[in-house]
């Protein structure tokens, strides 16, 4: 069974896999600017905060103090540009909620969330809140927003696992917390690190399974 949701803030694609049971929701990547600078609005505080690391000498501070200025500067946000921090998952979230988590579908079917790119934050973002299981690919981290989006570390450890290319430049913003698996980055391909060709291709290699896509 495949569904695709096309909502007002987001595109998803809900695969059910009748023989294990898996219901697997999958986040569209962007595919326009327009979605990157909505997307990159939840990572906004922590990219100004990494920026003017790099252009001024910064001490690394604790994750309590960076996690504590990035909450203090969306709040600020909020009430400067009265927007909600879930305008990009917020349909999402509801339909988890209502359709596969609130008592809908059988104790014994599992649930796992995925995405690639800022997508795949965002499939981490829910994850965590919702104690979702999720596998992302090339996407920002969440350690430092977990304050600013209503989620626990202990929820992001046990929930998220993180693909992330080593030469990928959006792998860089923010930290990745919980399982995070790093591969490498052919320059032969003539690919970029973030495209999921590579990611893909990397995986093959790596893990050696067969499949009838080339690479």
């Amino acid at each position: 069974m495949l569904r695709t949701y096309l909502k007002k803030n987001l595109t998803f694609y809900h695969v059910f896999e009748a023989t294990e049971r898996v219901h697997v929701i999958s986040i569209r990547g962007s595919q326009s600017t327009g979605d990157w600078i909505k997307s990159l609005k939840l990572w906004s505080e922590i990219i100004s905060y990494q920026i003017t690391a790099v252009a001024l000498p910064v001490q690394t501070l604790p994750l309590s103090f960076v996690t504590s200025f990035v909450t203090a500067a969306s709040f600020l946000e909020r009430l400067m540009h009265h927007n909600r921090e879930d305008f990009a998952f917020s349909s999402l979230e509801s339909y988890l909620s209502k359709h596969l988590i609130n008592g809908t579908v059988d104790r014994d079917i599992n649930i796992i969330l995925t995405g690639h790119s800022l997508s795949g934050g965002l499939a981490k973002i829910l994850g965590s809140r919702l104690k979702i299981p999720v596998v992302s690919f090339s996407s920002p981290g969440e350690l430092h927003i977990h304050g600013k989006m209503g989620f626990t570390l202990d929820d992001l450890q046990r929930y998220t696992t993180s693909v992330v290319s080593r030469n990928d430049v959006v792998t860089w913003i923010d930290r990745h917390g919980g399982l995070v698996q790093y591969i490498g980055c052919s320059a032969q391909r003539n690919v970029p690190c973030h495209s999921i060709v590579n990611i893909y291709c990397e995986l093959k290699e790596g893990c050696g399974f067969d499949s009838p896509i080339k690479c």
